[in-house]
């Protein structure tokens, strides 16, 4: 006669073994529901759209650029030419038909309706084509020219008033035309910076406004 004990752990133990049973014939029936599930979802998805190949715009890199309104198209790159590296000026381009090249340094024209810039001079400079050259486009030397002197300044005034300045050499003085000089420095930048300073300033002990430029 089996005891109360053993009885309680065979009962537990069919308990046990009937669950276990339940369990392995309820999870394949979980999966199946829940694969079929899966499948449904993704079947009521719209399909993918699939993007359409879109032409290239106008003006794209790689693709010719038209000029602007008004300017003739450039010419197109010389075939077998090589293009110039990173950092190296761009070869220079040549003119459109019917123009003439432009000199070493000239300006091009500029457009309607602007002003022209003035040429800088190019090359040796004949006799007497300095004197006509602007003011604003002499290049700096070490010497400058003074002029709209009063008629009472001397020489010992002008090495007062130049002398401020460090590097100044010589002045000399025109007898017969008091109202003009010629200051001579060690260099260019010492005679400019007397002109940035005293470039239609007032003469000392005066009202007249002189004028400092640099020697033509």
């Amino acid at each position: 006669m089996k005891s109360k004990l053993v009885a309680e752990q065979e009962h537990a133990l069919d308990e046990y073994e009937r669950a276990h049973e339940a369990r392995f014939e309820v999870r394949p029936k979980e999966i199946a529901e829940r694969k079929a599930k899966k499948a449904a979802a993704l079947a009521a998805l719209p399909p993918p759209v699939v993007a359409a190949a879109v032409p290239p715009m106008p003006g794209f890199p790689g693709l010719p650029i038209p000029p602007p309104p008004g300017m003739p198209p450039l010419p197109p790159f010389p075939a077998g030419m090589p293009m110039p590296p990173p950092g190296m000026p761009p070869l220079p381009i040549p003119p459109p038909p019917g123009m003439p090249p432009l000199p070493a340094g000239m300006l091009p024209p500029p457009p309607p309706g602007m002003p022209a810039l003035p040429q800088p001079p190019r090359g040796p400079v004949a006799p007497g084509a300095m004197a006509a050259l602007p003011d604003d486009l002499v290049p700096p030397n070490p010497t400058l020219f003074v002029s709209q002197l009063p008629p009472s300044a001397t020489k010992a005034q002008l090495e007062d008033l130049f002398g401020q300045f460090p590097g100044l050499r010589e002045v000399r003085t025109i007898p017969s035309k008091p109202e003009l000089a010629f200051v001579e420095y060690g260099n260019e930048i010492e005679s400019g910076a007397a002109k940035a300073a005293l470039h239609e300033s007032k003469f000392p002990g005066t009202d007249a406004t002189i004028k400092v430029t640099f020697r033509k």
